[in-house]
């Protein structure tokens, strides 16, 4: 995959089914969820009635991505995604499928400490964050999926088996007794 700034923009996949989306773009959006250190982020204006100017220049801060490490910022829009909820999306609760963060970026800045903090509480977030941390773990491990597939046969095949050895014993009890019980009765 040609990691291009273009290729990169979250804004550009939030459109595409899960299917569409590769692991190879999961992890590049993962890997470069902000921009670059020297990347300035655009101003946006908020009117302040008590300010003597009437307004209040708003940025997005670094501090969010310290903070929630589900954030990607969208170079084209200006605007935060949840990488966990974009990437590792949960199915619709209640025939609505929740926007803000997913398929339109956020860019309140005035009130994005509150409402990042609501929206890392919400149950959909949640499950798509334990989504995205599962892949990310096998993404760095790729033999756990081998290895708890055949650990998990394993143990199939092992209950499956003490289960048929135990009838072969229990018969083998009874046909003993039973042989037994044959010759020693016929000896007295």
């Amino acid at each position: 995959m040609e990691e291009t700034t273009q290729t990169l923009d979250i804004a550009n996949i939030v459109h595409l089914t899960s299917s569409e989306i590769t692991d190879e773009m999961r992890l590049a959006l993962i890997k470069n969820r902000q921009p670059e250190p020297d990347f300035k982020y655009p101003p946006k204006q908020y009117v302040v009635k008590s300010r003597k100017e009437g307004v209040r220049q708003r940025y997005c801060s670094r501090e969010w991505f310290r903070m929630y490490n589900m954030l990607c910022y969208s170079k084209s829009t200006d605007g935060l995604f949840c990488l966990c909820c974009v990437l590792f999306p949960m199915p619709a609760q209640q025939g609505k499928r929740a926007a803000n963060m997913i398929t339109t970026p956020y860019s309140n800045w005035k009130e994005a400490k509150s409402d990042l903090d609501k929206h890392v509480n919400l149950q959909y977030h949640r499950d798509s964050k334990s989504k995205m941390e599962s892949f990310l773990q096998i993404m760095r491990n790729p033999s756990l999926v081998t290895e708890n597939r055949v650990r998990l046969q394993e143990e199939q095949r092992i209950v499956k088996n003490q289960t048929f050895l135990t009838s072969i014993i229990k018969c083998l009890e009874v046909y003993v007794a039973a042989v037994f019980a044959d010759n020693f009765g016929k000896q007295h």
